[in-house]
């Protein structure tokens, strides 16, 4: 399974969004309800160790079935790209087979592509239909990188729409417009995007909707996974395909969640049976955002905006404990001022980390943690190609 996930110079003063409600790229006091970034350097620190991440990278399969509900509109495929969007593509890393990592800047609406080790940076989409960009994820296979955008710097509205172009950022295509409906259920703000790859799909957050919805990577059998439940607002997903399940984080409820590709028979995303709460931050500080799962090693990632960490802890509940009790959560990295998009590189065990306009790396034990990028607010991946 693959991840989700230039120095620009100094950044104006901007209302953006990233993982959350509107901020600035000027450092603000946070607010668990109310979202602010800042363009502050974080500083540096290791932390506990968890497991090291191995390679999980699965071999393509047969898709999925067709889902039901048919989705209105939410395919543009022929639709000529906006003047803006027909830029130059990007350069960036030359080498086309490289490991590479893209990132995104919600204020200024930029897609960055780089080497893993952050060299070599260049953006390579930047304006429409970039519009607040908060998720990205790469299919190595048709060489396509997808972007979820929330539609707007606040959220709310039934403004998210998903966008796949080639990877050097050129033939960007709305795959699924703002205010695309299944069932009459619109799709409200996207968050984060990751792929399956063995199925053909892409899993989508959507916040102010407080659901999880999957489609096709043309946009199409579009299809609400999983809503109600007592849940708030959903940013984080992650896909594991080995076991049929996906995963994702609840920012408001402070809880991650897991449940079953496959419907329950007789079940829709309302009353299905199979949700099961895995984990309860305590922490008044705690807002789960990104996920990212290393399926082999059985381990799930996890960014927290206000508690300024990565954290880590086993995909399954330990024997004898509680999602309230459990006590396997391992901090990986800390001291990165608001941490929000989250990428994995499972055969060197690397974590990529955008926090308050820097990404960084750290190892999955906790340490090297660095700096290797500017300009990344929101979401990150990590692809390497066949």
């Amino acid at each position: 399974m693959l991840s989700r996930n230039v120095t620009l110079g100094s950044a104006l003063v901007l209302l953006i969004a990233c993982g959350g409600e509107s901020h600035s790229v000027t450092p603000t006091t946070a607010s668990p309800q109310k979202e602010q970034s800042s363009a502050s350097q974080a500083n540096a620190g290791a932390a506990a160790p968890t497991p090291s991440a191995t390679s999980a990278r699965p071999a393509a399969a047969n898709r999925s079935a067709p889902a039901s509900g048919a989705a209105q509109s939410q395919v543009e495929a022929n639709k000529p790209p906006s003047s803006s969007a027909m830029k130059e593509p990007g350069e960036a890393p030359s080498d086309d087979n490289a490991p590479t990592l893209f990132w995104l800047e919600i204020g200024a609406g930029t897609v960055t592509r780089a080497a893993a080790d952050g060299s070599g940076a260049k953006i390579v989409a930047s304006g429409a239909p970039l519009a607040a960009p908060d998720g990205v994820t790469v299919d190595p296979v048709g060489k396509h990188f997808f972007v979820l955008n929330m539609g707007n710097a606040i959220g709310g509205g039934n403004t998210g729409s998903l966008v796949r172009y080639d990877l050097d950022g050129s033939n960007p295509r709305v795959i699924m417009k703002p205010g695309t409906k299944v069932d009459d259920i619109t799709f409200n703000t996207g968050k984060q995007v990751t792929i399956d790859l063995q199925n053909h799909k892409l899993y989508l957050g959507d916040r102010e909707g407080s659901k999880v919805w999957r489609c096709d990577y043309d946009g199409s059998n579009l299809e609400v996974l999983v809503s109600g439940h007592d849940i708030n607002q959903i940013v984080g997903v992650g896909a594991d395909p080995k076991a049929r399940q996906f995963y994702f984080s609840d920012r408001n409820g402070k809880k991650l969640f897991r449940a079953s590709m496959d419907m329950p028979a007789g079940k829709t995303h309302e009353n299905r049976d199979d949700v099961e709460l895995l984990y309860v931050d305590k922490s008044p500080s705690a807002m789960p955002l990104d996920i990212e799962l290393d399926a082999d090693k059985r381990v799930i990632y996890w960014t927290d905006r206000y508690q300024n960490k990565v954290f880590g802890m086993s995909m399954d509940m330990p024997d004898g404990e509680t999602p309230m009790t459990r006590s396997d959560v391992k901090t990986i990295a800390s001291n990165l001022t608001q941490a929000i998009g989250l990428a994995l590189d499972h055969e060197s065990g690397v974590l990529y980390v955008t926090h308050a306009g820097s990404v960084s790396s750290v190892k999955t034990d906790g340490s090297d943690l660095k700096k290797i990028g500017s300009n990344g607010s929101t979401g990150i991946t990590f692809a390497k190609f066949e």
